[in-house]
C-alpha cells in the first residue's frame, strides 16, 4: 500500500497524514519513527531526491541496521525495508 504520494485526492485525514509523514523523515527518534511506520502499516522506506528535497533532509537520522535492511541504492534513491516493530503497552 502505498501512504502517500503527489496524489492525495479523496485521502481521509490528509493533514494528520501528512503530519505523520514528515515526523517519519525528519525525527531523530528511532522509536517514533517505527511507531509511525508501523501505524500505517510500511513495510517500505524511500528515501528520494524529492523526499530529501520536501522535507529538507540529506538521510534519515534514526537508521540504524537492526530496523532498517537497505533493499536498493543507488546514488540519488534508498529504498529501507522496515525490520522492527513497537508494541504499545
Amino acid at each position: 500500500m502505498n501512504v502517500m504520494d503527489s496524489n492525495f485526492l479523496l485521502i481521509n485525514n490528509i493533514n494528520q497524514l501528512y503530519e505523520d509523514v514528515s515526523s517519519i523523515y525528519t525525527t531523530f527518534s528511532q522509536t517514533e519513527a517505527v511507531k509511525l511506520l508501523n501505524k500505517h502499516k510500511v513495510d517500505y522506506l524511500v528515501l528520494s531526491p524529492r523526499v530529501k528535497k520536501e522535507f529538507d533532509i540529506e538521510k534519515l537520522a534514526y537508521f540504524s541496521r537492526q530496523c532498517f535492511e537497505i533493499v536498493y541504492r543507488t546514488e540519488q534513491i534508498k529504498i529501507y525495508k522496515v525490520l522492527c516493530h513497537v508494541e504499545e503497552i
